[in-house]
């Protein structure tokens, strides 16, 4: 899924929505599919396992390289070097953090982790619309 999205299908969809559009499908799908994977702790449905891993491939698919993108065009050419390493930076530190924090919160409840990834990424979808919302001036395309 992932080859497909980023390989194929990324460019085009860029085209027809937008970075801003798809950095904010992103996380929502991956939101849903984290409420798929907690329902899964209860009721384990095979078709659910797939469901679930489609949205959040998908998802994190259409994420990645539309936030690169959108750092790219929007930060100066003096920060953008800057930028670029604190995004990776977080990036990292987020791998490095979240399985700590959802082996602690799976002790409470098989489920927790991926309601906690749920929220996050939830979170993570409406920080970047009220970005979007902020954002006057047009982003300038590559030529």
């Amino acid at each position: 899924i992932i080859v497909i999205v980023q390989g194929r299908l990324i460019g085009p969809l860029t085209k027809m929505f937008g970075e801003w559009k798809l950095a904010i499908i992103g996380p929502v799908l991956v939101t849903l599919a984290m409420l798929i994977y907690a329902q899964l702790g209860l009721t384990p449905i095979f078709a659910l396992i797939l469901i679930g891993g489609l949205l959040n491939a998908t998802g994190r698919s259409l994420q990645t390289p539309s936030l690169s993108s959108l750092i790219s065009l929007t930060a100066g050419p003096q920060i953008q070097g800057a930028t670029f390493g604190m995004y990776h930076m977080l990036m990292s530190l987020a791998r490095v953090i979240g399985p700590a924090l959802a082996t602690w919160v799976y002790t409470y409840q098989k489920s927790s982790p991926f309601l906690l990834a749920g929220g996050i990424t939830g979170v993570a979808a409406l920080w970047t619309l009220w970005l979007r919302s902020r954002q006057t001036q047009p982003i300038p395309q590559p030529a």
